[in-house]
């Protein structure tokens, strides 16, 4: 990053974590071992086409998340949210999030379905082919003090 103040306090805060609690024996023998954790975790690509996860582990938490909260209230609280998600973003493959219903609290539900690399085309019909299926452009939660915004109008 060539500008680290342009990142959030909470960003930084977690690099410089990284580079505390992380030994430099310890990084190294994880950048060694990235290739082959990428092509063990691309060979699944032999057997199937499409990878359907949750797209969350919970219904949605407060839009702040864990923004203000120290470094590792914030990094636990993500990937508690979000464990499904990271294996894609380091290993390069296309991903997308689609509604998957509601939940009995009212908010919504979604699944993640991953591909091969450079399968954005397989992802992109198979969720146009579920949006056809059972549509939800008009599946969401009533949103909160809607009616306060109505009279606003």
């Amino acid at each position: 990053m060539p500008d680290a103040s342009q990142l959030e306090r909470t960003t930084r805060q977690m690099a410089a974590a990284g580079r505390i609690l992380v030994p430099e024996r310890r990084a190294r023998s994880l950048r060694e071992r990235r290739a082959r954790t990428t092509a063990r975790i691309l060979g699944l690509w032999d057997d199937v086409d499409v990878l359907l996860t949750p797209g969350l582990a919970t219904t949605p938490i407060a839009a702040e998340g864990g923004y203000g909260a120290g470094v590792f209230v914030a990094f636990n609280q993500a990937a508690r949210f979000t464990p499904w998600t990271p294996f894609a973003n380091v290993t390069g493959q296309p991903a997308v999030t689609i509604p998957a219903g509601i939940a009995a609290d009212g908010l919504p539900l979604s699944v993640q379905l991953v591909g091969r690399v450079g399968a954005e085309d397989t992802l992109y019909s198979l969720a146009a082919q579920l949006e056809q299926a059972a549509p939800w452009a008009d599946m969401r939660p009533p949103l909160a003090g809607a009616e306060s915004l109505a009279r606003v109008s």
